[in-house]
Protein backbone atom coordinates (compact mmCIF):
# COMPACT_ATOMS: atom_id res chain seq x y z
CA UNK A 1 0.00 0.00 0.00
CA UNK A 2 1.10 3.51 -1.00
CA UNK A 3 1.97 5.39 2.24
CA UNK A 4 -0.13 8.59 0.64
CA UNK A 5 -2.57 6.80 0.37
CA UNK A 6 -2.71 4.82 3.81
CA UNK A 7 -2.08 8.14 5.38
CA UNK A 8 -5.17 9.75 3.26
CA UNK A 9 -6.91 6.46 4.92
CA UNK A 10 -6.26 7.10 8.52
CA UNK A 11 -6.79 10.20 8.54
CA UNK A 12 -10.09 9.56 7.17
CA UNK A 13 -10.97 7.02 10.15
CA UNK A 14 -10.15 4.37 7.82
CA UNK A 15 -8.42 0.81 8.33
CA UNK A 16 -5.17 -0.41 6.86
CA UNK A 17 -7.54 -3.17 5.35
CA UNK A 18 -6.49 -7.05 5.60
CA UNK A 19 -2.62 -8.52 6.38
CA UNK A 20 -1.07 -8.75 4.10
CA UNK A 21 2.96 -9.25 4.04
CA UNK A 22 4.49 -6.36 5.26
CA UNK A 23 6.27 -3.58 2.73
CA UNK A 24 9.79 -3.92 2.84
CA UNK A 25 12.08 -0.28 3.16
CA UNK A 26 15.47 -0.47 2.71
CA UNK A 27 18.36 1.75 2.99
CA UNK A 28 15.93 5.28 2.73
CA UNK A 29 16.21 8.54 4.62
CA UNK A 30 13.04 10.29 5.37
CA UNK A 31 12.97 14.03 6.20
CA UNK A 32 9.93 15.96 7.40
CA UNK A 33 7.66 13.22 6.09
CA UNK A 34 4.80 11.83 7.17
CA UNK A 35 4.73 8.22 7.44
CA UNK A 36 2.30 4.85 8.37
CA UNK A 37 4.51 2.29 9.62
CA UNK A 38 1.77 -0.01 10.24
CA UNK A 39 2.57 -3.49 7.82
CA UNK A 40 5.75 -2.40 7.32
CA UNK A 41 9.34 -3.29 7.36
CA UNK A 42 11.97 -0.66 7.79
CA UNK A 43 15.56 -1.49 7.30
CA UNK A 44 19.02 0.53 7.71
CA UNK A 45 16.59 3.54 7.11
CA UNK A 46 16.87 7.25 8.75
CA UNK A 47 13.86 9.28 10.18
CA UNK A 48 14.94 12.73 10.39
CA UNK A 49 12.12 15.57 11.67
CA UNK A 50 9.51 13.30 10.75
CA UNK A 51 5.75 11.65 11.95
CA UNK A 52 5.93 8.09 12.42
CA UNK A 53 1.97 7.15 12.16
CA UNK A 54 1.19 4.42 14.23
CA UNK A 55 -2.48 2.79 14.19
CA UNK A 56 -1.47 -0.81 16.29
CA UNK A 57 -0.55 -2.79 13.22
CA UNK A 58 2.23 -5.06 12.85
CA UNK A 59 5.57 -2.96 11.87
CA UNK A 60 9.83 -3.69 12.61
CA UNK A 61 12.64 -1.34 12.27
CA UNK A 62 15.88 -3.04 11.73
CA UNK A 63 18.79 -1.07 12.40
CA UNK A 64 16.95 1.92 11.68
CA UNK A 65 18.08 5.92 12.91
CA UNK A 66 15.42 7.76 15.00
CA UNK A 67 16.19 11.05 15.51
CA UNK A 68 14.84 13.04 18.72
CA UNK A 69 12.84 15.16 16.28
CA UNK A 70 10.60 12.68 15.06
CA UNK A 71 7.51 11.87 16.94
CA UNK A 72 5.21 8.95 16.89
CA UNK A 73 1.39 9.74 16.35
CA UNK A 74 -0.73 6.90 17.52
CA UNK A 75 -4.09 6.76 16.00
CA UNK A 76 -7.24 4.48 15.42
CA UNK A 77 -6.60 1.10 17.78
CA UNK A 78 -3.02 2.13 19.19
CA UNK A 79 -4.89 5.80 20.25
CA UNK A 80 -7.98 3.79 22.10
CA UNK A 81 -5.71 1.18 23.60
CA UNK A 82 -3.12 4.06 25.25
CA UNK A 83 -6.25 5.90 26.14
CA UNK A 84 -7.98 2.39 27.92
CA UNK A 85 -4.19 2.25 29.67
CA UNK A 86 -4.27 5.95 30.70
CA UNK A 87 -8.07 5.15 32.12
CA UNK A 88 -6.88 2.05 34.13
CA UNK A 89 -3.71 3.93 35.34
CA UNK A 90 -6.12 6.50 36.78
CA UNK A 91 -8.48 4.49 38.31
CA UNK A 92 -5.45 2.64 39.87
CA UNK A 93 -4.58 5.74 41.55
CA UNK A 94 -7.60 6.89 42.45
CA UNK A 95 -8.38 3.71 44.08
CA UNK A 96 -4.83 3.80 46.30
CA UNK A 97 -5.35 7.21 47.27
CA UNK A 98 -6.46 7.89 51.06
CA UNK A 99 -9.93 9.78 51.03
CA UNK A 100 -9.59 12.86 53.13
CA UNK A 101 -11.78 13.11 56.21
Amino acid sequence: MHLDIALRDLKEGGRLGPLTPPVKIEDQTFENAHIVVDNHRFRRCRFLKSTLWYAGGPCQFDDCEIDSETNVLLVGAAARGLELLERLRKTSDDESTPESS
